[in-house]
């Protein structure tokens, strides 16, 4: 028996679209994305989240992944972007599982408690962040070409088919047929995974967890935080009493860099209170993570946040920028990616030269369009990537 990844058995996912995938990275026929093509639907959550995860398709991948050899042409169609990063020994999201769970199994990743957030990242896809899409905007007045760098056109048609951001705001019907479903399941969800948006400003989920709590399974249940360490309430709402009420509370920390490097790829965060934020909350967590993206800004210190994780014992994963594409790390100068390999070499980090070394045809476009892209970014924040980042002067 031969099992690729564990997502497809125990994982309950919806995107900021509210349609419903195998996990965040499958690669789906999605309505609202053109630019992949593949043979598995995604389904819209008023379908329901139960209905999905027994549908045909389910069924068929998950038997797909039980096979002697799990890579079946539909486990390469729908697993396409991690089977691509493990063969260029890139860091690959998948989980790995040896054989079938039963029982209490479910995590419940569903974005259905909006993308409102607090700030506006280097290289967020524009979908999962409120402040990124009023980011955006002003960007495109400077530079209209960064519509097509950030793909703006899904933006205008997620807001034209009246999805909205917020569920329990928006389409409070909605919200709650998956409030019922939810309760429903709860006897049999393992963990939460709360994500935004900032999870921490979003009443909608506090009104989740507020729902376990009145049904008496929060005791039983798993929360599984995605975020900036920014903010520790909301609106009255304070995360650590909350989350003293369940099994246990495991926090992943979205960083890109140390100090002044998140600062500007993270804008507007303040690193100090960040770390303050991290003391008070660390000691009421299972597990404290962080999870730092790879992009063409963060590569450039990526030690100093490397040595804060280590020094501090946080563990830390490494996830690979693939939207936008203006922000991944071949969009860097070859002259800047090869000082990088030279820098990284010999340390933990040398599995990244194989990336920086690689020969990109279009360089020269992408090296362009990541400084136009830079400018417009400087001119809406009032920053210059010069000064945080004198490597890209070249």
């Amino acid at each position: 028996m031969s099992v690729f990844c564990r997502q497809p058995f125990d994982t309950l996912f919806s995107d900021s679209y509210h349609m419903m995938m195998p996990c965040c990275y499958a690669v789906t026929d999605h309505p609202y994305k053109n630019d992949k093509d593949s043979k598995f639907k995604a389904q819209h959550i008023k379908d329901g989240a139960y209905e999905f995860y027994n549908s045909e398709q389910m069924k068929q991948l998950r038997l797909d992944m039980l096979k002697s050899d799990p890579l079946t042409p539909l486990v390469r169609d729908v697993c396409r972007s991690c089977i691509a990063n493990e063969a260029n020994g890139l860091p690959s999201p998948r989980l790995p599982l040896e054989k079938p769970r039963f029982g209490r199994i479910i995590n419940a990743k569903m974005r259905i408690f909006g993308n409102s957030c607090n700030l506006h990242c280097f290289m967020c896809n524009i979908k999962n962040s409120t402040g990124r899409i009023k980011q955006t905007k002003k960007m495109m007045e400077f530079n209209p070409k960064v519509s097509e760098f950030l793909g703006y056109e899904h933006i205008e048609k997620f807001a034209e088919d009246g999805i909205g951001y917020d569920l329990a705001a928006d389409n409070p019907e909605l919200f709650e047929v998956q409030m019922k479903s939810l309760k429903k399941l709860a006897p049999k969800i393992r963990t939460f995974t709360i994500i935004g948006g900032e999870p921490f400003i979003m009443p909608s989920h506090y009104k989740l967890l507020d729902a376990m709590i009145e049904i008496d399974e929060a005791k039983n249940i798993n929360l599984d935080y995605v975020t900036n360490m920014t903010k520790l309430q909301w609106e009255g709402c304070k995360v650590i009493d909350y989350i003293k009420q369940f099994k246990s509370v495991n926090v992943r920390w979205s960083v890109e860099g140390y100090g002044k490097w998140n600062e500007y790829m993270r804008h507007p965060s303040i690193w100090n209170q960040i770390v303050e934020n991290i003391a008070e909350l660390r000691p009421h967590t299972t597990t404290f993570e962080s999870n730092i993206t790879l992009s063409s800004l963060s590569v450039i210190q990526l030690d100093k946040i490397i040595d804060f994780c280590n020094q501090n014992n946080i563990r830390y994963n490494l996830n690979n920028v693939i939207e936008p594409e203006v922000c991944r790390i071949d969009a860097l100068h070859p002259d800047i990616r090869k000082k990088l390999a030279k820098k990284y070499e010999g340390t933990e980090l040398e599995f990244l030269r194989e990336s920086l070394l690689e020969e990109i045809p279009d360089w020269e476009k992408r090296w362009s369009e990541f400084l136009e892209y830079s400018e417009a970014i400087d001119h809406v924040n009032e920053t210059d990537y010069r000064e945080t980042f004198p490597e890209l002067v070249i």
